[in-house]
């Protein structure tokens, strides 16, 4: 399991800067006559992956994995590295925002995040949870890490709940997730606490995940493509959507874990600056894709498609670069904003 989780690591972050690529108009800073909900790209993209839920899965089941009982020492040894893994990558992260939004409105004379920054103290901490009329955090993407932080702290209760009611509590919150209740209430949502507690129930009782789902994965695989290609065609269904992110675990984990069997890997030059990737993507991922369409300057779907793929191809090669200069020179700095995660080589291979 462990190698297979490896193994997802970079799909995973890949996935979610392609996901993050939802070209705009704004975006383009040009007139270019064109309905952008024609192109497909990121459609297909969001349509035919499974993105948070695994992460969230994979957090329950490391949570978990090296805890036969969970004593309050367990907890206590948990949050304290969770704090450290966690809570000061997610700090930095969001005050990196804050400051580039500042600097860019400085810079163009412009006031267009103001929201954030001005007014109080107040606002700005309130920012670092969700920001004006958004269920997200400045950083836009560490929703998932603020929601995680949030699960992590109920862990004992949801350990007590598997102990006592077994699967049937995966099945009852699940029926929650599904309903959609806490969906729109920042920390506290039911998709972190249903696959969390998910892959916690495995590692709690040292269930092997592939091994029991891998008789259906070709099942799954087809139930996944006709529900995504639904999704491109019809427009999403919340409930299909739920059906598809469970069958999506399946999907991938073992597919994942049948490419670990036959030897496949990704490099640890990909691997190890993940997190990085994930946690400052934003910064500048919306200035590649503008100024890429300065020298592409699409003016047809093929050319908003080839935007929308070579966009984040670019911001993650930036940020891999990026990662392994600050390895070379910063690693201090390195490590303290990456949450302690030390990559396991010195230089590139």
């Amino acid at each position: 399991m462990s190698d297979t989780i490896y193994f997802l690591r970079f799909p995973l972050i890949v996935a979610i800067v392609f996901m993050h690529t939802n070209i705009t108009e704004s975006q383009i800073p040009y007139q270019i006559g064109l309905a952008f909900s024609d192109f497909k790209i990121y459609d297909v993209i969001k349509a035919l992956t499974t993105r948070v839920p695994i992460c969230f899965f994979i957090s329950g089941y490391l949570f978990f994995l090296k805890t036969p009982i969970f004593s309050k020492e367990a907890y206590r040894k948990n949050i304290i590295k969770r704090i450290r893994t966690l809570v000061i990558p997610y700090i930095i992260g969001c005050s990196t925002i804050i400051v580039a939004l500042f600097i860019f409105d400085m810079l163009t004379a412009s006031k267009s995040h103001a929201s954030i920054y001005e007014n109080s103290v107040i606002n700005i901490l309130k920012s670092f949870w969700n920001t004006e009329n958004s269920y997200l955090p400045v950083n836009g993407p560490l929703w998932y890490v603020r929601d995680l932080m949030v699960v992590c702290l109920f862990s004992p209760i949801i350990y007590f709940l598997i102990k006592k009611l077994d699967f049937i509590f995966i099945i009852l919150l699940g029926i929650l997730w599904i309903s959609k209740v806490f969906e729109n209430i920042p920390g506290l949502g039911l998709t972190s606490f249903f696959f969390f507690s998910l892959g916690a129930y495995f590692s709690i009782y040292k269930f092997d995940f592939i091994k029991l789902v891998k008789p259906f994965f070709w099942i799954a695989l087809v139930l996944f493509i006709i529900i995504g290609m639904f999704d491109i065609i019809y427009g999403r269904n919340d409930i299909l959507r739920c059906i598809q992110n469970l069958l999506g675990l399946v999907v991938f984990f073992v597919l994942a874990s049948k490419l670990v069997e036959h030897g496949y890997a990704f490099p640890k030059l990909l691997v190890a600056p993940t997190f990085f990737i994930y946690i400052y993507h934003t910064l500048i991922h919306s200035t590649v894709i503008k100024t890429l369409a300065l020298i592409i300057k699409p003016h047809s779907n093929i050319g908003l498609n080839l935007l929308s793929v070579l966009a984040p191809c670019i911001t993650i090669s930036i940020l891999i670069a990026i990662y392994w200069i600050m390895n070379k020179y910063f690693p201090s700095i390195l490590r303290v904003i990456i949450g302690g995660r030390r990559p396991k080589l010195k230089t590139p291979e």
